[in-house]
């Protein structure tokens, strides 16, 4: 479940907090994403970003930010790291 509604800044925000580009917050192993069929590799951001929005299960989750940091998916010993 998506806890806060998203909108171009907070997905620039997210992106730039970890360091990458909004295509990379799209899940491409996700059934909505496949089901889509866009071709990630010729997709321009503003593109991903209308995509994400229009379609909010294609993100990557969980991402949880903290202090600047920003983790996508549970990896449970990263979670453990940031949060001791």
């Amino acid at each position: 479940m998506l806890k806060e509604a998203l909108d171009e800044t907070i997905l620039y925000a997210i992106a730039e907090k970890a360091g990458i580009s909004v295509i990379e917050l799209i899940n491409t192993r996700s059934q909505v994403f496949r089901k889509l069929e866009v071709d990630i590799d010729n997709i321009l951001e503003k593109e991903a970003i209308q995509l994400i929005l229009a379609n909010p299960r294609i993100i990557i989750r969980p991402i949880f930010v903290r202090e600047g940091q920003v983790l996508f998916r549970f990896v449970e010993k990263d979670y453990k790291q940031l949060l001791s």
